[in-house]
């Protein structure tokens, strides 16, 4: 009498249930990580664009042997498309009294960790801005 009756396959609601929740609980452990991952690559961008701009500074300083001209690569000047610089980062750059030592600044304007600036000054050499008690750049 049961010959004839087929053996329906698949899953069942519960074991369905049960893959959903740890799929949950693995997306609720890896989304937070990835968003880590963002303001690391933000703050590397920081940096590289404020290297960018030194690297131009002294390049400049070798030719006039001064930094009269560092404001050239500044956001807005006719000499910052030259960088590459990240869209949402500004930079400024100002040459001290008697153009012996400049400083410059990256401010991220928009997006991920907006407000954060980082600052070099070539007469000390020292990092500044949003950073910690160890030099550390930190997101804003």
């Amino acid at each position: 009498m049961f010959k004839n009756k087929k053996m329906k396959k698949g899953f069942t609601l519960v074991e369905l249930i049960i893959v959903m929740v740890i799929l949950g609980a693995l997306a609720a452990i890896a989304i937070p990580k990835m968003g880590g991952s963002t303001e690391g690559a933000t703050l590397s961008s920081i940096k590289s664009d404020l290297r960018m701009v030194i690297a131009k500074a002294n390049e400049q300083y070798s030719k006039d042997l001064d930094y009269s001209n560092v404001g050239n690569f500044a956001t807005g000047s006719g000499h910052a498309d030259e960088l590459n610089l990240s869209n949402q980062n500004s930079v400024a750059v100002a040459a001290a009294a008697g153009n012996a030592s400049f400083t410059a600044t990256v401010s991220r304007t928009g997006g991920d960790c907006s407000g954060t600036t980082y600052t070099y000054n070539s007469d000390t050499g020292v990092f500044g801005g949003s950073v910690d008690a160890n030099g550390k750049l930190q997101c804003q």
